[in-house]
């Protein structure tokens, strides 16, 4: 599984866990009644595209190689990473507060958590999913 493919796949799971999880994250349902699975669905949707997208414009991530790599450098790409998904979400707020949307943010502790979830899922499934044959056969490659 290639890296691009690690991280969506970290935040989707991110971003759902953190509508589900946090008790400042929610989607309101239609006329203030529980929300219906379409509405979290297109929500998260519509959060999760925003994450993608500006994060792969701006990408902020350690790769695969991650145990070659200094251990200050992972560690700071970490914190980037962390800082610019807690901006992104700060969007989203904002964003989905400007369009009424049903989703809706409290608080920067929620972002601070919503973020942390995000950038933790993606940075798990990362580092400690295996990388893909190709990238494999390169590293091998590289080190003969």
């Amino acid at each position: 599984m290639r890296d691009a493919m690690r991280r969506k796949i970290g935040i989707v799971a991110g971003v759902y866990l953190a509508i589900a999880l946090l008790p400042g994250l929610w989607v309101e349902g239609f006329l203030g009644e529980d929300p219906e699975f379409a509405d979290v669905a297109l929500e998260g949707i519509m959060a999760t595209a925003v994450l993608v997208v500006l994060g792969q414009i701006i990408l902020i991530s350690p790769s695969s190689d991650w145990r070659r790599a200094p251990v200050g450098a992972v560690l700071l790409l970490s914190v980037l990473g962390y800082v610019q998904d807690f901006l992104l979400w700060l969007l989203i707020s904002w964003a989905f507060a400007e369009m009424e949307s049903s989703l809706h943010v409290d608080g920067l502790g929620t972002i601070a958590l919503a973020a942390l979830l995000t950038r933790g899922l993606s940075l798990a499934l990362l580092l400690l999913l295996p990388p893909s044959a190709e990238h494999r056969e390169e590293a091998v490659a590289e080190t003969a």
